[in-house]
């Protein structure tokens, strides 16, 4: 059976770092719009025709906000760990914004002025379509792609999409699903491949030392977001794939859960299945050293599949390489033992001893917010 294999990354550590940033300060300001703004000419000057139209937000950005003092952004600076940034606005330091650089290693052989743009076109859209993903964006079928391009054509250019589903699709999928009431961060601008998005919370890695009761309100939340995104819009599916406590935050105040990483996606069209042929894939786990394996033929064969409900259970249950004190709910009370087992028959669930995992969800869902409740009054 065909495997895809996402590597996961551990929360980073940050004690042995934290005496080099102390040691060292550093100049964010002018090292880090420089940076930003380094980034967006070298992306303008890999495919001009990708970036013609910048927003007056990419203009303003670097005089209306100043990068966070925080360990999280000092130690991104100091060693380019990850490229997300924190920015706090210069009137109002509580509006704070989260900047991401997105672009990965990519050949932009075919994007530069020398080809016309219906050639540009061509040749992304056959490397799309033609290479073997181990990572970033999935779609299937493939011949139901133009269906889902001509969902964006009102606010992109053919070229524009085609590149951002090569390179990385959040710049185009992110807003959509945000003005849909998906459970995703509002996007402000893209400049290049630098996008800046509204700072929605603090990321569950460092929330593992929370309340029970905290964590079961997280807990219900990411179940529900796993329902909405297998419903997913327009007879499009998505499945994450690439689910960890670093891509998902929390907004304590607002009860509120972001995932903030969506690049590892596999996107299904079940518009074109025919209703009697709309099976539930089971997804089981497949071994894999520290990553998460999936089949995308054997979910692309379905009408639905319940990965997404897999990969939270497992979230809240244990690591990947099946540590169940490193779940996100460990340690559950004695007392809700029930959740526990709950989780078990979630993760563990086999074709033929276990129910439907969609129920066993809603049944998690159920009882999570029962004790909520109770614990409130």
């Amino acid at each position: 059976m065909e495997k895809i294999k996402t590597q996961m990354y551990p929360s980073q550590k940050y004690i042995l770092l934290l005496l080099l940033v102390l040691r060292y300060p550093i100049d964010k300001e002018s090292q880090e719009f420089t940076k930003i703004q380094s980034h967006i000419l070298d992306d303008y000057k890999n495919c001009p025709k990708c970036f013609e139209n910048q927003s007056d937000f990419c203009k303003r950005v670097h005089l209306d906000y100043h990068f966070d003092e925080n360990l999280t952004n000092n130690l991104n600076i100091l060693f380019g760990v990850r490229q997300n940034r924190v920015l706090s606005n210069n009137k109002n330091s509580s509006n704070k914004i989260f900047a991401k650089y997105l672009a990965r290693d990519f050949d932009f052989s075919d994007l530069n002025e020398e080809v016309n743009e219906n050639e540009m076109i061509r040749k992304l859209s056959q490397r799309f379509l033609n290479e073997s993903r181990l990572d970033g964006m999935q779609f299937c079928p493939h011949s139901e792609i133009q269906r889902f391009i001509q969902l964006f054509a009102k606010n992109y250019t053919e070229l524009n999409i085609w590149m951002h589903m090569n390179i990385n699709v959040q710049p185009i999928l992110l807003p959509h699903l945000h003005s849909l009431g998906f459970p995703v961060p509002e996007t402000y601008a893209t400049c290049g491949f630098t996008i800046y998005q509204s700072f929605d919370g603090v990321p569950l890695a460092d929330l593992y030392s929370s309340d029970f009761i905290t964590k079961l309100k997280i807990a219900s939340n990411l179940l529900k977001g796993a329902f909405k995104f297998s419903e997913g819009f327009n007879g499009f599916r998505i499945y994450i794939t690439d689910l960890n406590m670093d891509n998902v935050v929390y907004n304590q105040n607002e009860n509120k859960v972001s995932f903030v990483d969506l690049d590892t996606v596999l996107i299904v069209d079940d518009h074109h299945q025919k209703s009697e042929s709309k099976l539930i894939h089971k997804h089981e786990f497949l071994e894999c050293n520290d990553c998460f394996a999936f089949s995308p033929t054997d979910i692309c064969a379905s009408g639905q599949s319940d990965i997404n409900i897999f990969a939270v259970c497992q979230l809240l249950r244990e690591n990947l390489t099946r540590d169940r004190t490193k779940g996100f709910l460990y340690p559950v009370p004695e007392k809700y033992n029930h959740l526990e087992s709950m989780l078990s028959e979630c993760v563990d669930c086999k074709e033929i001893t276990c129910k439907n995992r969609y129920d066993i969800a809603l049944e998690m869902i159920s009882r999570m917010e029962e004790i909520i409740i109770k614990n409130a009054s």
